[in-house]
């Protein structure tokens, strides 16, 4: 069985519609009232007709709500095998949300939805997808064309860390993005259609308090590679101020290597303790980049005669972001390239 979470603040007849199309259709609906108020009881009363209903006592927003479903499930919905996140504001069709009940092949995956967002989106709403898509590549290395669409699809066993990963808000969801790329959770990724209603008037995202926190949430839950990547700044800065330019080609791998190994401890004991992690691909592509970054500062520093290895890394990094960047989205494309091909076939 599965069963759709509606997290809903101060729904309007959207929700309702939603509520009734999906009805009939082999899906439990359980309603997340994040505390709306009693003005919109009657609103959640009629939802009930279809739906089972919880209420938060006050708002505490999306991510809470959210883990407030997935903490009830099992207890009203027994027998239940997977869920889908969905919203109740009418962004999210009733034809996507039962596609992904048929999704074949992905019983242990989480199922990204993602939005076409080369249409005309609002702009707010398409330099934030702009702006986290970017962010999270880098972070990553997992390149998603959208990675903050809220339709999304989980095998119930995921609950205990879903339920652990932080954020009480809209910052939750990135968050939970990246707790599954750490616990090397497999991600699948499917499109559906881009709604908007009267350029996302009836939205509660708050660009700016809200950005800001979906990335000092992702900030904090990262700061293992974020401790690492200042410790490998002082280390580089050590490494220059000594003499052997001629031997840093190998000391850039080796302060990567010493940061790598902090960053693993730092996430392993604080920030996902108990969690087995993912970290053999992220650790060969940390050795990779700091092997080339050796590499490319010595043989600069042999061009220019000058010994400045620590800004001579800074340089290369600098040159490096965009491509990073770059080089996921185009691995993503040939990876979609070759799925769509073996569909053909």
């Amino acid at each position: 069985m599965e069963v759709v979470i509606i997290p809903s603040y101060q729904p309007n007849e959207r929700l309702l519609t939603l509520l009734s199309q999906l009805t009939g259709q082999g899906v439990g609906l359980l309603v997340v009232d994040d505390g709306s108020g009693p003005e919109y009881g009657p609103i959640f009363a009629r939802a009930e007709t279809w739906a089972k209903v919880v209420h938060q006592p006050r708002n505490t927003g999306k991510g809470a709500a959210l883990r407030r479903g997935m903490a009830e499930l099992e207890q009203l919905f027994p027998g239940c095998t997977h869920f889908i996140t969905a919203d109740g504001d009418g962004q999210h069709s009733p034809e996507d949300i039962l596609r992904l009940t048929r999704a074949e092949g992905a019983e242990h995956a989480l199922i990204l939805t993602e939005r076409d967002l080369g249409r005309d989106i609002p702009f707010f709403s398409k330099l934030g997808n702009d702006t986290s898509r970017v962010v999270f590549t880098l972070l990553t290395g997992r390149y998603f064309k959208d990675n903050q669409s809220g339709l999304r699809r989980f095998a119930v066993e995921q609950i205990p860390w879903l339920l652990e990963a932080k954020g009480d808000r809209y910052e939750y969801e990135m968050n939970m993005l990246y707790y599954a790329h750490k616990l090397g959770v497999p991600i699948r990724t499917t499109p559906i259609r881009t709604i908007y209603f009267d350029n996302n008037a009836a939205t509660h995202f708050h660009p700016r308090k809200d950005t800001l926190r979906i990335y000092r949430r992702l900030f904090t839950t990262a700061r293992g590679s974020v401790i690492g990547a200042v410790l490998a700044q002082v280390g580089l800065a050590l490494v220059s101020s000594g003499p052997g330019w001629d031997r840093c080609w190998l000391s850039v791998p080796l302060v990567g290597l010493a940061s790598g190994v902090v960053s693993l401890l730092v996430n392993a004991l604080w920030v996902f303790p108990g969690r087995r992690l993912d970290w053999v691909t992220d650790y060969l592509r940390l050795a990779a980049r700091y092997l080339l970054l050796g590499i490319g500062a010595t043989g600069l520093g042999l061009l220019w005669q000058r010994p400045g290895l620590f800004w001579t890394v800074q340089l290369l990094q600098l040159v490096l972001l965009p491509l990073r960047y770059v080089f996921w989205k185009l691995a993503r494309r040939l990876t979609d390239r070759r799925t769509d091909e073996g569909h053909k076939d």
